[in-house]
């Protein structure tokens, strides 16, 4: 499966930081939630709070 557009990370990261819920970013991106899950673990978006 080919890698996610940054744009679609960059979007997501900024969702998160507003406090969405990852099942809503999920759904308003249309992935996955699990990805949203992947993303935050391997770009550390809780370390930048």
């Amino acid at each position: 499966m080919p890698r996610a557009p940054n744009e679609q990370i960059k979007k997501a990261k900024e969702l998160f930081d507003q406090g969405k819920k990852m099942v809503d970013i999920a759904a308003t991106l249309g992935i996955p939630e699990g990805t949203i899950r992947s993303w935050k673990k391997r770009y550390k978006w809780d370390a930048t709070l």
